[in-house]
């Protein structure tokens, strides 16, 4: 299964020049008081994971209905993948 998304907040963050082959992470973000779906996309950039955005509104929904076994996972240092293409709105 593939997911396809917005990475959006960009600007906030100062638009992090980023290419398809710099390694990326989708984080949940449980406490997020605007969206308890939110999902922040970290970078790495030079050794440390770096908040990029976030994955837009819609598809965070979509993914966090489907990945609840899989969140409780990743707080027992398990993890866990689902490809994601996102698209800089």
């Amino acid at each position: 299964m593939h997911v396809r998304g917005k990475l959006v907040g960009v600007a906030h963050y100062g638009r992090v020049p980023l290419t398809p082959e710099d390694p990326v992470r989708v984080v949940r973000e449980r406490d997020n008081a605007e969206d308890p779906n939110a999902l922040k996309v970290e970078a790495l950039m030079g050794g440390v994971w770096t908040q990029v955005g976030y994955v837009d509104r819609g598809t965070a929904a979509w993914v966090g209905e489907r990945a609840v076994g899989a969140a409780q996972l990743v707080t027992q240092g398990c993890a866990y993948e689902l490809p994601m293409l996102l698209e800089v709105a």
